[in-house]
């Protein structure tokens, strides 16, 4: 028997080693767990658990109550223990429930069972529908859940149906009754049901059974559903009645044929789940008879719309019919396209077809698919007479431009989902790569997701933004070219991505023509405006818009309305497709010869830069208002390098470099461009503009280069600047020379901060004046140099910074040095207070340095408190962060930090010594690290003897990352 039995069919039990788990902290936790078995076919991305369970939460807020819930399940079900297969399978970007664990899941015995034919299992599996009733405060979770819970459902009883039809050709008519019972035990309003149940009866010689159970049919759909019984079953009422149906008589009727012209497909719909659930749910609501599939051409509008007429054949008494428009050319074609559909003929040739079709569609429960719209916009009026004229009548339009009517639900349809990272473990998880991996195993059916090809796949993927068509183009070039050569074509031009596909129609054989379609029907105005935004990248303001291309709203919702603009309801920015900005980025050229577009773009970005710049300290709160518009920086960048605009330049620069601070990226090589382009064009080295720039390239070397380097130029140029008389600069530098000295532990670095205060309080700006004078007191305190008044003077400052700093950089520098003077007063209460508000602005910001001072300091409380277990789940927190959201770079410095300071907790000093010797021979570590440790050895060096320090050196340079993450998690998870 399995270790681990899960049931969801009935009601929800889980046991491991036959004990019943039952401390689940919340219903999230078990919705996780829920969504993690049915789901374990692949690995499923951490932000689609996040925002899946936490929707209503920040991307940073869900993704921790993600961590904490996998926690806890891994811990209930066992999972901590290392020494047994893991139920969960989790990466830092990853989370799957392992198929190949030892478990039992009575769901998947039901469809194992359904699988291999043998119904009367399937049917002892199912005890009831999967968990009804159950809530989790998750509307996308609990919309899955239903649409699981109906496919279970439906599964069933077609099952326990057929299960009965086999009892009937069996014989076992006690047995078909049976099962026709616990149909009706799920769905008592089931017609075929009570036909199967009256059957059994009549079979079985009961013929008043029989009648009883027709009355009993006949109550339960006219109080539940207000319906007669179907001309079928009263039919073997009164055959039963006349002794027609019997033990002598088996009468064996023809299935009743449902009415559609619907294409069948060669090929399966892939990762249009969500939207088939969503566009089915909008058609069958009540009031909604008119809904649009709006999007970009070769979206899969149509495909998509077949799927749902499919899915919905048993609503729609009549039948389900799709007119395909995209070949007329006037608006009286409409309707003999529509009769032409639905095989109408009209009886009176002499008399106009659309009154006779209205008459003949008046009683008729239809779902008609109006596809291609576009072509014949002007025909909404049409629509709008049909849905007056025929009540029952339900329409389903595909177009790439809204109708314009006020009964009209859109429904707007994107790309499949695309990663941004891809490895080949995870690849799969994402619409996008499934589709583009089957299309490519129809041309190579070995075709398979692989280290050398997953790159180029994912690069497809996002080069597409996920567009079905795009995709299927991409792929059938895959006999003569690589995924990376495909990428790389496509790269290059929107031309690439064009095949001779026989079964599609010329508009889809190219995305140039999806999108010159689209451009004939635009204005001339229109034109010029869509030419003109695809020099934005990663969407755009509806102010960016209007400064760099004089687009007004008016100009941009009929782009939105026309599918070529995307609109984020969330924060209002638009969007342009990335094929569609290639297309676009054509035309640009075509009519900006001069670059007055790229101009603008450029001077507008530069200016936000500076006109939002930050008073204090303020780097995380400047990332969050302006991160969307990391790619418009970098273009602009480019286009100020490549025209040596000097002042942009030094503006765009210090937005760039706060988003490579949030990745830890090195701004060296960014300088480096800017310092050649610049002489390039002319500028010398003792220009303000160089000094600048080269001022720049040394705070921004901080934490990356050799800082003892970085301390000699900041000296070197303070005499040549105060020459120059420039005294914002030489402020700067005093600054620089400040930040570096205090991360070595100089306490030189206190004359500098003191110098740094004085001129502040020459130059008279209030809020550098706090700004320098906190940074002053804290940096005495980090040297010793307490008084009695300090501690007064940092929490009137940090009220000070508090209505609108509250988050600032500046205020958890002040939190975090209280933490520690409370911690050095033994005032163990105030300074976990402290610790944790510092700790809530790391978090807030994602910023891993605060977040592990944060949770360093507390560790160190909770040391003195002697509450060892709590220190170290402290420290064990700040790695898991550094591993969850840090570049490798940034780990490694935190396992430098753990090392040096609590060598005892981590296994050891020859273990400390180890990984201190891994950083310093792994690729990514830097100058800085290496500055660091070198400086540390030392001591440590005579403390362990060299023979001791020599072998544990040695043991490090074979030790890899993972390991060494490996030894410090099991030491810091210890209790002892």
């Amino acid at each position: 028997m399995s270790r681990l039995r899960v049931s969801l069919l009935g009601t929800f039990q889980v046991l491991l080693d036959h004990q019943p788990v039952t401390h689940f902290r919340s219903t999230k936790i078990q919705g996780l767990l829920v969504y993690l078995l049915l789901r374990d076919e692949k690995p499923l991305p951490r932000e689609l658990l996040a925002a899946l369970f936490w929707p209503d939460e920040s991307e940073s807020t869900a993704r921790n109550n993600l961590r904490q819930s996998l926690f806890r399940l891994r811990q209930l079900l066992g999972d901590l223990d290392e020494s047994t297969q893991p139920y969960l399978l989790v990466t830092r970007q990853t989370v799957q429930f392992n198929p190949k664990s030892d478990f039992a899941l009575d769901v998947q015995q039901f469809l194992q069972a359904v699988d291999s034919g043998d119904l009367a299992t399937a049917v002892s599996h199912y005890h009831g529908d999967l968990l009804p009733g159950f809530t989790c405060d998750g509307l996308e979770f609990e919309a899955w859940l239903r649409q699981e819970r109906e496919s279970l459902h439906h599964l069933a009883i077609e099952t326990m149906a057929e299960l009965t039809r086999d009892c009937f050709q069996k014989g076992a008519y006690e047995k078909a009754q049976s099962m026709a019972r616990q149909q009706l035990s799920l769905e008592p309003w089931r017609e075929q049901a009570h036909s199967q149940l009256m059957q059994g009866y009549a079979l079985a010689g009961d013929r008043a059974a029989a009648l009883n159970q027709f009355e009993a049919c006949q109550t339960v759909l006219q109080n539940e559903l207000g319906l007669e019984p179907a001309p079928e079953t009263r039919m073997l009422f009164e055959d039963i009645k006349a002794g027609r149906f019997g033990a002598a008589v088996q009468l064996i009727r023809p299935p009743i044929k449902i009415k559609h012209n619907l294409p069948a497909y060669t090929t399966p719909l892939i990762g249009r789940e969500l939207e088939l659930r969503q566009v089915s749910q909008m058609l069958t609501a009540d009031g909604q008879r008119l809904v649009s599939i709006l999007g970009p051409g070769g979206m899969g509008k149509t495909r998509l719309a077949v799927a749902v007429g499919l899915a919905l054949l048993e609503q729609f008494r009549d039948g389900v019919y799709i007119v395909d428009l995209a070949a007329l050319a006037q608006l009286d074609e409409i309707a003999p396209a529509i009769a032409a559909a639905l095989n109408y003929k009209a009886p009176d040739k002499s008399q106009s077809l659309f009154p006779q079709l209205l008459t003949a569609l008046k009683q008729k429960q239809l779902l008609l698919i109006l596809d291609n719209f576009e072509h014949v916009l002007a025909g909404a009026a049409l629509v709008n007479d049909m849905l007056q004229a025929c009540p029952s009548l339900v329409i389903l339009v595909t177009s790439r431009q809204r109708l314009g009517l006020t009964g009209e639900s859109n429904y707007k349809l994107g790309g499949l989902d695309f990663p941004d990272w891809l490895t080949p473990e995870d690849g799969l998880a994402y619409t996008a790569v499934q589709l583009f991996v089957e299309n490519c195993c129809r041309l190579q059916p070995d075709f398979a997701l692989t280290k050398s090809n997953v790159a180029g796949v994912g690069r497809i993927c996002q080069l597409v933004q996920g567009t079905p068509l795009a995709l299927l183009l991409a792929a059938s070039w895959l006999t003569l070219l690589s995924p990376a050569e495909i990428a790389a074509e496509i790269e290059t031009s929107i031309d690439f991505l064009a095949a001779e596909l026989v079964d599609l129609p010329s508009r889809h054989h190219s995305m140039q023509a999806v999108f010159d379609y689209s451009w004939q029907l635009l204005t001339p105005t229109e034109q010029t405006v869509l030419a003109r935004l695809s020099v934005f990248r990663g969407g755009f303001t509806r102010e960016a818009a209007e400064q760099v291309t004089g687009a007004n709203l008016r100009l941009l919702l009929a782009l939105v309305n026309k599918s070529l603009l995307q609109r984020d309801e969330a924060n209002g920015r638009f969007a342009l497709h990335g094929l569609l900005r290639q297309f676009a980025a054509q035309q640009r050229r075509q009519i900006d010869s001069n670059n007055e577009t790229l101009m603008a773009h450029c001077q507008y970005f530069a200016q936000v830069v500076i006109a939002n710049a930050m008073p204090v300290d303020q780097l995380y709160a400047w990332i969050a208002k302006h991160g969307a518009d990391r790619d418009n920086l970098h273009r602009a960048w480019t286009f100020a390098l490549e025209n040596g605009l000097a002042e942009a330049l030094l503006n765009l620069i210090h937005g760039i470099h706060a988003f490579n601070v949030r990745q830890g990226i090195p701004d060296s090589p960014m300088i480096k461009d800017a310092v050649q382009a610049l002489q390039q064009h002319g500028f010398s080295e003792t220009s303000t503009v160089m000094r600048r720039l080269w001022l720049i390239a040394q705070f921004v070397g901080l934490g990356y280069e050799d800082s003892q380097e970085i301390i000699t130029q900041y000296k070197n140029v303070i005499p040549i600047l105060q020459k120059a008389d420039e005294v914002r600069l030489l402020l700067d530098v005093y600054w620089g020379i400040g930040f570096v000295l205090e991360e070595l532990g100089d306490p030189e670095s206190i004359a500098y901060f003191e110098k740094v205060y004085e001129m502040t309080l020459e130059l008279g700006d209030e809020i550098q004046i706090k700004n320098a004078e906190a940074y002053r007191l804290t940096n005495r305190v980090e040297f010793g140099l307490l008084d009695e008044t300090i501690g007064a003077q940092l929490a009137t400052l940090l009220a000070y910074f508090a209505p609108e700093y509250a988050k600032s950089d500046i205020s958890f520098r002040i939190l975090l040095c209280l933490t520690k003077m409370k911690r050095l007063e033994k005032a163990y209460a105030q300074a976990i207070e402290y610790g944790q508000r510092c700790l809530a602005v790391g978090q807030y910001w994602q910023n891993v340095w605060a977040i592990s001072r944060g949770l360093y300091e507390l560790g160190q409380i909770y040391t003195l408190m002697d509450l060892p277990g709590a220190a170290k789940q402290q420290h064990l927190a700040a790695l898991e962060w550094h591993l969850a959201i840090a570049q490798t770079w940034q780990t490694l410095g935190q396992l430098y930090f753990l090392a040096l300071n609590i060598p005892e907790w981590i296994g050891g000093q020859e273990t400390a010594v180890s990984i201190l010797s891994m950083i310093t021979h792994h690729d990514e570590a830097n100058a800085y690290h290496q500055q660091l440790i070198g400086e540390a050895l030392p001591p440590i060096r005579a403390e362990m003897g060299e023979a001791a320090f020599a072998a544990a050196w040695e043991a490090g340079k074979k030790m890899d990352f993972d390991t060494a993450v490996s030894l410090i998690r099991s030491a810091l998870s210890s209790q002892s």
